[in-house]
């Protein structure tokens, strides 16, 4: 399940599929907590565009998912994922 904005000022709880396997460099994680950031807020109000002004600005589209900020617990993992990470403790 995930949060989605699917546009300007809504919010909705959607189901996802879960993958059958894993392609080789993925994984899978259990979120524990997710935060909200600006940039999701400025979403729900419709305020899409980023960088505004400079040569990076680029003009977000709905669907969102938002928190990218996020605490979870790795599930699985393929073995191409585990030798491209370092793990902090």
């Amino acid at each position: 399940k995930a949060v989605v904005m699917p546009e300007q000022g809504k919010i909705e709880i959607r189901e996802f599929p879960f993958p059958d396997h894993l392609e080789d460099g993925a994984m899978i994680v259990r979120p524990i907590m997710s935060g909200i950031c600006g940039t999701d807020k400025h979403a729900f109000r419709g305020e899409s565009v980023q960088y505004a002004g400079t040569e990076r600005e680029i003009f977000g589209s709905y669907p969102v998912i938002p928190g990218h900020e996020s605490v979870a617990v790795v599930v699985e993992i393929t073995p191409k994922a585990m030798s491209d990470i370092e793990l902090y403790v």
